[in-house]
């Protein structure tokens, strides 16, 4: 009976050791799958805020390149409809707007205050203004600025 019970206590300890082998098989797969799903996330995360990070420097680059190129700026300013110079209502931008008078976000450098021009870059920011509201470019003051000044003062703003 004595050696019995060195056999049940043999069983039931190689049991228990066989139970917890398997537990921690268990765990240790568990864990595995755990640091895989963890690096997963990781490398996931890292990706995408790589992609983002590339997605914002190209649209800079792109806002740079479109604001060069156009020559409008990418700085907003809040004006309200009836703050507008009274040269831009006939335009279709200036129609499009509804008569709430809630301010609008348009390019700081496409609102010139009056049509007058003194310089060459009063007429650059009245011809962004005129493109950006689609106005007419017909304007009393470009006729007479380009009339009484030479071609190459404002060749520039044509090339």
């Amino acid at each position: 009976m004595n050696n019995n019970s060195y056999e049940d206590n043999f069983y039931r300890v190689f049991a228990k050791l066989r139970i917890f082998r398997e537990i921690k098989v268990f765990y240790i797969t568990n864990l595995l799958r755990i640091v895989t799903d963890i690096q997963t996330f990781l490398t996931e995360n890292t990706i995408q805020a790589e992609l983002v990070a590339s997605m914002e420097c190209r649209k800079r680059t792109a806002d740079a390149n479109w604001s060069r190129d156009n020559g409008i700026s990418t700085k907003l300013v809040a004006v309200r409809k009836s703050d507008v110079p009274e040269y831009l209502h006939h335009s279709e931008f200036y129609q499009s707007l509804e008569d709430n008078d809630e301010e609008i976000l348009i390019p700081n450098n496409c609102l010139k205050l009056d049509d007058q021009i003194h310089n060459i870059e009063g007429l650059r920011w009245l011809l962004l203004t005129l493109r950006f509201w689609i106005a007419d470019p017909m304007l009393e003051s470009i006729l007479e600025y380009t009339f009484t000044t030479t071609f190459k003062t404002f060749e520039s703003i044509f090339a």
